[in-house]
């Protein structure tokens, strides 16, 4: 008796004869179909996937680069809000003057309108000194102090002197 697979022990070929012998013609069809769409099939799903994959990297990236735009904008916009303010008290006669009362005033009215941010008016010298703050009751004597030691130190400050 010649077997069905040579390579394979007798058992085993048995076995396998067994369970792929179809007798009917509607078992050989469907054992036929299926042989011939289960390649298909596989690759058709392997091509979809990569597809996908390839489109939703895609569109995370369109949109990952819109927020990042977006939020690049915002703090633009935020940043230009108090350079415009900058550039207005500059300008203004008081702080020109050097009247360090007269400027408290306006510092202390532009600090009740943004109470986010600290403004201060600097001496322009090696060693500043804090000549006028909208810093409120927190600013102590001791934390004046202190930011005269570090301002003189700040890159900011440098290139404004």
């Amino acid at each position: 008796m010649a077997r069905a697979f040579p390579s394979v022990p007798a058992s085993l070929s048995t076995l396998l004869s067994k369970y792929f012998r179809v007798k009917s013609i509607r078992g050989q069809l469907t054992v036929g179909l299926t042989a011939a769409l289960v390649p298909f099939l596989a690759i058709g799903f392997y091509i979809t996937q990569q597809y996908t994959r390839a489109r939703f990297v895609a569109q995370s990236e369109q949109r990952l680069q819109a927020e990042a735009e977006l939020i690049s904008y915002g703090l633009n916009q935020w940043g230009k809000g108090p350079s415009r303010l900058v550039d207005t008290l500059a300008a203004a006669p008081v702080f020109r003057s050097g009247s360090v009362k007269d400027i408290q005033s306006v510092l202390d009215s532009v600090a009740a309108e943004d109470t986010d941010r600290t403004w201060r008016f600097w001496s322009a010298s090696a060693q500043p000194k804090l000549l006028a703050s909208a810093g409120g009751p927190a600013f102590t004597p001791a934390v004046k102090l202190n930011a005269e030691r570090n301002q003189a130190t700040r890159a900011y400050y440098q290139a404004a002197l």
